[in-house]
């Protein structure tokens, strides 16, 4: 079974540390998915507006766990990808390991 249409699974931030430059995604994620690519924060937040939904990821013992949904946050006009719906102006990821 499907989670999400996409599962985060590693991040790299920009120097603030504040936004996502990039990601790895498991497409179409499930606790036995293998298969990564690459998405731009640009695509990740496209693919939001465009209905796709996200998961974050956690690796436990070689399988995927889902540790929750990402939502699509508008702060002052600026959008956010955050698993919490708080407006506060910066990416949320729950800690997850970086690239």
């Amino acid at each position: 079974m499907q989670w999400a249409d996409y599962g985060l699974c590693k991040v790299d931030y920009d120097h603030a540390h504040e936004k996502i430059i990039k990601a790895m995604v498991v497409p179409s994620p499930n606790y036995r998915a293998n298969e990564t690519e690459e998405m731009t924060r640009d695509q990740i937040v496209q693919a939001m507006k465009e209905g796709k939904s996200f998961v974050v990821l956690e690796e436990h013992h070689n399988r995927w766990k889902k540790a929750g949904p990402l939502f699509l946050v508008n702060v002052d006009g600026e959008d956010f990808v955050r698993m919490k719906k708080s407006r506060i102006p910066r990416d949320s990821h729950r800690g997850l390991p970086e690239y």
